[in-house]
């Protein structure tokens, strides 16, 4: 599986988001991404 770094990326529409970290599914221990948008209400 490929890295993921926490940061801003631009999804290819044009919105930015912000990772903030990666976490771990409390039943399945599958990574997750935990973002937050750069735009708007900037919700999480």
């Amino acid at each position: 599986m490929e890295e993921i770094k926490t940061g801003r990326y631009r999804h290819f529409k044009g919105n930015e988001y912000r990772v903030l970290y990666i976490a771990k599914h409390s039943e399945t221990l599958e990574p997750m991404v935990v973002y937050q948008a750069l735009y708007g209400e900037y919700g999480i």
